[in-house]
């Protein structure tokens, strides 16, 4: 039997390792998009509950207040 040619084995190396790498790169695009997917929906939920916050007036103005209070954000001027 023949011996293999050294660099025919180093590129098939080579290529198994790249065809690998696609692979893996491949999965994290797909994560990613998946991500900015559930990223835009929830963009989208937040954006409708502000909107429905500002059409009740002030009982939504004191929730808002509620909220950034208690995530530490200074309100004393708001009301």
């Amino acid at each position: 039997m023949a011996e293999a040619d050294p660099h025919n084995i180093k590129q098939d190396m080579r290529i198994e390792f790249l065809e690998e790498r696609v692979i893996k790169n491949e999965e994290v695009l797909k994560a990613l998009s998946d991500s900015q997917i559930a990223m835009q929906q929830s963009m989208v939920e937040i954006n409708t509950t502000l909107n429905l916050l500002l059409k009740l007036g002030k009982p939504a103005l004191l929730v808002i207040s509620a909220i950034a209070a208690t995530i530490g954000i200074d309100v004393s001027g708001v009301m």
